[in-house]
């Protein structure tokens, strides 16, 4: 009887610790992809065929499948519904302002919206056309971030005089899954800049102590016997992996995502096209990205460099943080064509309209 209640015990242990195992796995991973936000029509909003005199409705599924969450006041999208084509007659202003999450632990696949609106009147065709097609464009713009976090490692052992260092400088690192946006780093190569500093500038560089061996208080102590400090230099490759493009308020980029709001969407004026603005910093200390405003249809590279004041002099390789976020609005259209026909059985009053 002992026998058999061990065993059962034990199956039980082992179906709860394989139950939690599977639940730790399934954890969502937010920042992997290329996507932002998408538009999905519904089946047969508008159909792929309409008639003259007909009113028509669309309806679309607006869906984040990114990492940033437009869930404020100042940060919204927006989706405006337009055409150019002489036969559909909007029957009211197409323009519509929109919150989704992006995707968390709450969302795992993002949050979507539905919505059915978008009444068009279709007009008869003119001349001796029978058919005629038409194409719907419904633009998004929302405002976006993409993030990249990443453990480097500082390496101030450049003559490999260290017997056993914490760890070595990678140099190089691939991104092949993006991460969560539709703009998206893809590659990163970190060098270590030797910076000659003479014994009486000792005074003016951190020792970041606090970093790299986990003091709270922060220390200018420095320490001497070498003439020498290491800046670390980031060099990012930055991709836009979608169709549409990325475009910023360049009068204004202080604020960064709220001044990226649904509001920048709106003012055609002051946006810069296909530009994106960069934030680094190594640990606690920001660093300096040049060119600030990446125009990706110029360039795909910039480099971020610790500032002269920050320079690190420690004597010995540590493990850092790295974080590194891109600001930016995107602004991406989606197209549903439909097919126009002639009604027939109708009798044309108008003189400039053939039966």
């Amino acid at each position: 009887m002992k026998k058999i209640t061990i065993t059962i015990l034990l199956l039980i242990l082992l179906i709860v610790s394989g139950c939690g195992g599977n639940v730790k796995a399934n954890l969502p991973n937010q920042y992997v992809g290329t996507e932002g936000l998408t538009i999905k029509y519904w089946d047969n909003m508008p159909p792929k065929e309409v008639y003259e005199d007909q009113e028509i409705i669309l309806g679309y599924e607006v869906k984040n499948k990114g990492a940033t969450s437009l869930n404020e006041t100042d940060i919204y999208g927006t989706i405006t519904i337009k055409h150019n084509e002489p036969y559909l007659e909007p029957k009211e202003k197409i323009q519509q302002k929109f919150y989704l999450h992006g995707k968390s632990l709450d969302y795992p696949i993002g949050e979507s919206l539905f919505v059915e609106g978008a009444a068009y009147k279709i007009q008869r065709l003119i001349g001796q056309d029978q058919t005629f097609f038409a194409t719907i464009t419904s633009s998004l713009c929302y405002p976006y971030k993409t993030t990249l976090t990443e453990t480097i490692c500082v390496d101030t052992d450049f003559q490999n005089s260290e017997y056993q260092p914490i760890c070595k400088n990678q140099k190089m690192y691939n991104y092949k899954s993006g991460q969560g946006a539709p703009i998206a780093i893809t590659k990163m190569e970190v060098a270590m800049l030797p910076q000659s500093i003479k014994e009486t500038d000792l005074g003016t560089f951190n020792v970041i102590n606090e970093i790299a061996f986990g003091n709270t208080n922060p220390t200018t102590e420095i320490i001497k016997g070498n003439n020498f400090a290491i800046r670390p230099q980031i060099k990012l490759t930055i991709e836009n992996k979608q169709k549409g493009f990325p475009l910023i308020d360049t009068q204004s980029i202080t604020n960064l995502l709220k001044t990226f709001g649904g509001q920048a969407c709106e003012n055609e004026e002051t946006q810069g096209l296909n530009q994106v603005y960069v934030k680094a910093k190594l640990g606690n200390y920001e660093l300096k990205c040049l060119p600030e405003l990446l125009h990706l249809g110029k360039n795909k590279e910039l480099t971020c460099t610790l500032k002269p004041e920050d320079i690190t002099y420690i004597n010995q390789n540590y493990l850092i943080p790295l974080t590194v976020e891109i600001y930016y609005n995107y602004q991406q259209t989606f197209k549903k064509a439909i097919q126009i026909n002639r009604l027939p059985e109708v009798v044309r009053t108008d003189p400039y309209q053939l039966p």
